[in-house]
């Protein structure tokens, strides 16, 4: 992600540099002709809607955004996927595009998304809420008229399920 944002720094840097009113100056001059003498560091004061004249032998031009632009979006849905491929999200979810799927390519991806969230999700139930809720039954059974009175007692592993949101179905009726 640190790649992308750099990348589009420079996109933006490169096209605003070449908008301001910025010229360089070069000589035509091959090297037996004669040019006017220029310091190389000479920096020169350019108006906006001005013209501006350029030494003998030399000539003007504006500098241009030409780092592959056109590339950008290529790149940044690469990055984008190698991002989110470590989550098994497909890209569509990443970058919140999905114009470039049909139904059936999106369904595809979503369902390996899907299914790699529920076995997350089993894990974390074991790794950290069945712990976090068995020291909160510990704790519960030990303030009086927390829990229903025939429950309390109970020798039990206080059986429980975790339930999330369902996932909806993009086309309710099919």
């Amino acid at each position: 992600m640190a790649m992308r944002r750099e990348y589009q720094l420079a996109v933006v840097d490169a096209a605003r540099n070449a908008a301001h009113f910025s010229l360089v100056y070069k000589t035509l001059q091959t090297p037996d002709e004669i040019a006017d003498d220029v310091d190389p560091t000479t920096l020169l004061n350019v108006e906006r809607n001005m013209i501006q004249f350029a030494p003998e032998g030399w000539e003007p031009f504006q500098l241009r955004a030409e780092q592959p632009v056109a590339a950008f979006e290529g790149f940044d849905r690469r990055l984008l996927g190698e991002t989110a491929r470590p989550l098994n999200m497909p890209l569509n979810v990443a970058a919140a595009d999905s114009s470039g799927y049909n139904y059936a390519s999106g369904r595809l991806d979503h369902q390996v998304y899907w299914r790699s969230q529920d076995i997350d999700r089993a894990d974390m139930e074991l790794a950290v809420l069945d712990r976090i809720f068995a020291r909160w039954i510990a704790e519960a059974v030990l303030i009086d008229g927390y829990l229903p009175q025939e429950v309390r007692y109970l020798d039990t592993d206080w059986a429980h399920q975790w339930y999330y949101d369902g996932r909806e179905h993009v086309d309710p009726q099919k």
